[in-house]
């Protein structure tokens, strides 16, 4: 959590984040040359030093003699005694130069480091203006690129990984004849562009594009960690890329955000991400509002590389238009699922109540919802909210298997490295350990804090009814994307399938490594309730 500081100096002004742990809260700002960083640290840091030197220096070659005549500032705060709220003044001066700091303490396995840029806007402008003048011949612009401060001062003095200059530079050189800059962060992407440009036609294997991303906004960025957060979706993510070559930074621009929605489509990571990257790249996409859960499920873990196909085929699927989505009241559709304050779990028994008001894109999970949540087995994230399309927690789906078995006050002992002892999961997670409903991911983890995928889900139930001898037949025909699942979960996948517990995405696929959701999980777990209780009247 120490990093997070030292990457609030990256920007001439940051709001105020909260984040866990060490750092509490803090904002950054640049003001009359003055960078200050202000915040709150947690009980437990002490002897925090912040030391800032050229740019042009590294701290590895800093010495004792030399190291006075060469640093801009240091300093050193002491965290201790509790919550300590902190400011920090960095006399930078308006000067267009690049800094290196490095924030360590006396708790630190190592420091902390990153170089910044502090570049006057006034020196940007007159560069850029300049630039807009040299764009006669490609000559002439990597002429003026190369002299004095240009570079530094346009954010492309800095070659990528692998690149080939010449090549990374005639691509900036197209792309800036055309493109309209306002900001150095434009000029900073464009030349991360045209370097993975470079990178791509040239084939070069890239096994991570967290560099590149970082420059092309926030949007982009938080679309990429979804996709590389999951198995083999960096490598569908680079298939698509190398698809093409590319001229210019707006068509690696364009391309980067079609592949990130076909990859996404792939390996959504919970369906309801569909929309969220549809509504983010409306401007690809045309799709305004995200919601249609039915549709995103309908095309989730399809294999695209032709964007237009996607787009063609989602717009083509057909959603059941018979639920009555008008609340009344002028008529206004409010695209919402009317929830009513009881629902019957079934004909036999009795109506069940219900406050969550955020159901209306599950409305297959409501009966499984309603009735687990008055049985205590699930709960909403507050009194009104389900959160049914967040994704579910490997030892959040323990507590519902645990909850479900009724054993959860069976004793335990801790047998995984990352359950924190007094932890609110530890004991379901070693309960469900001890019942052998669940396994950990290697080495002794757990694997606490990952979303469980649909195939662990899978996993996880079929050996909580085998310990409860429930009676389970093979699934039958194959899923289309059968190759996909893991050889250690097919057996629970199909059994759970044949059992009509769970079920596939569409279009014949499951979708094993795709994660779970809220919803999803109560579903099956209701499914496998229902079960059981058949096998106790069979028993009877």
């Amino acid at each position: 959590m120490k990093k997070i500081i030292i990457a609030a100096l990256c920007a001439l002004a940051l709001p105020a984040c909260a984040v866990s742990a060490d750092v509490l809260q803090y904002s950054a700002e640049f003001e009359n040359g003055v960078y200050i960083i202000s915040g709150k640290a947690e009980n437990g840091d002490k002897n925090v030093s912040f030391e800032v030197i050229d740019g042009e220096y590294s701290f590895d070659e800093l010495n004792p003699s030399n190291y006075r005549q060469i640093s801009v500032w240091e300093s050193q705060i002491d965290f201790t005694g509790g919550d300590v709220k902190f400011n920090v003044k960095i006399p930078l001066g308006n000067e267009s130069k690049r800094y290196r700091i490095k924030m360590n303490g006396q708790d630190f396995s190592e420091a902390s480091e990153i170089v910044f840029d502090n570049v006057n806007s006034d020196d940007f402008k007159n560069t850029v203006s300049q630039l807009k003048e040299n764009l006669t011949s490609y000559e002439s612009f990597n002429t003026f690129i190369k002299t004095d401060k240009n570079a530094f001062l346009l954010g492309c003095d800095k070659l990528f990984s692998g690149a080939d200059e010449e090549a990374a530079m005639k691509i900036m050189y197209e792309s800036v004849k055309t493109e309209d800059i306002k900001d150095r962060d434009d000029t900073i992407r464009i030349w991360a562009q045209s370097n993975l440009a470079s990178l791509i036609n040239d084939k070069t294997d890239i096994n991570d594009y967290s560099e590149f991303m970082q420059t092309m906004g926030e949007t982009v960025k938080k679309w990429y960690d979804n996709a590389a957060s999951q198995n083999d979706a960096v490598e569908k993510f680079s298939v698509l890329l190398k698809m093409n070559t590319y001229g210019k930074a707006k068509d690696i621009d364009s391309a980067v955000k079609k592949a990130l929605v076909l990859t996404t489509v792939k390996y959504p990571n919970g369906v309801s991400n569909i929309g969220g990257i549809l509504k983010d790249f409306s401007d690809l996409t045309g799709v305004v509002k995200s919601g249609e859960i039915e549709k995103y499920t309908k095309i989730a873990g399809v294999d695209y590389t032709d964007f237009d196909k996607f787009l063609k085929d989602f717009n083509e699927i057909k959603i059941n238009t018979s639920i009555n989505t008008t609340t009344g009241g002028g008529g206004n559709n409010s695209g919402s699922y009317p929830v009513s304050s009881t629902v019957s779990a079934s004909k036999n028994e009795d109506k069940i109540n219900m406050s969550f008001i955020d159901l209306d894109t599950v409305p297959w999970a409501y009966e499984a919802i309603s009735t687990l949540t008055d049985k205590g087995i699930v709960s909403g994230k507050s009194k009104e909210r389900f959160a049914p399309d967040d994704m579910i927690l490997r030892e959040e789906f323990a507590k519902l298997c645990v909850l479900l078995s009724g054993t959860e006050n069976n004793e335990y002992t801790n047998n995984f490295s990352d359950v924190a002892q007094g932890a609110w999961y530890e004991k379901y997670v070693n309960i469900a350990f001890g019942q052998k409903i669940c396994s950990g991911i290697g080495s002794g983890v757990f694997g606490v804090g990952y979303n469980i995928s649909r195939q662990d889900m899978a996993v996880m139930l079929y050996n909580l009814l085998k310990s409860n001898n429930a009676e389970l037949n093979d699934g039958g025909e194959a899923f289309d994307d059968d190759e996909q699942i893991s050889d250690y979960a097919k057996e629970a996948v199909y059994a759970l399938a044949g059992a009509g517990i769970i079920n596939g995405v569409g279009d014949n696929r499951f979708a094993p490594h795709g994660n779970a959701t809220r919803a999803e999980s109560a579903k099956v777990i209701f499914g496998a309730m229902k079960l059981l209780q058949r096998g106790e009247l069979n028993d009877k």
